[in-house]
């Protein structure tokens, strides 16, 4: 979800053997993420761009994503200009993170910004594990997300 970066992260998995979709809601980010698929990495196992908001709807979403998702990459999504969003965001990642493994790389601008939005992950049946990964500038995590369980289930 919400491709960024230029495809950074596509080329990194293709290039690591995955089986690559993007989604963004820009199209000039979804054309800027194609052409540096072509240049970098191993097309053939690149399904492609998909224009998606977080508000679209998850079912017909993942049918033109292919069926179930194995990962989930989501890129530094939590920043000032996307607060309103964040509740509709948050339920998308549980509905297309339902039994696939949710990577979300975060960077901290305000701490307050970060409690209300893990706090909204959670409302959406969420739970969140911190990594530890070496390296990564001060302000940046990684997460891995994961769709909690109900009672009893």
């Amino acid at each position: 979800l919400s491709a960024g970066g230029g495809g950074v992260v596509a080329v990194a998995a293709l290039r690591a053997g995955a089986i690559y979709a993007a989604t963004d809601a820009d199209a000039a980010v979804l054309a800027l993420l194609q052409e540096n698929v072509a240049r970098n990495a191993a097309a053939a196992r690149f399904k492609g761009t998909f224009a998606l908001r977080w508000g679209d709807d998850h079912a017909a979403a993942l049918d033109a994503l292919g069926g179930p998702l194995d990962v989930v990459v989501v890129a530094d999504v939590a920043f000032p200009g996307t607060k309103s969003e964040w509740p509709t965001l948050a339920r998308r990642l549980r509905d297309v993170g339902a039994g696939a493994r949710i990577l979300y790389g975060h960077t901290t601008r305000y701490v307050a910004d970060d409690r209300r939005f893990f706090r909204l992950l959670r409302e959406a049946g969420l739970a969140e594990t911190r990594l530890e990964v070496a390296d990564l500038p001060e302000k940046v995590s990684l997460y891995e997300l994961s769709v909690a369980r109900a009672e009893g289930a």
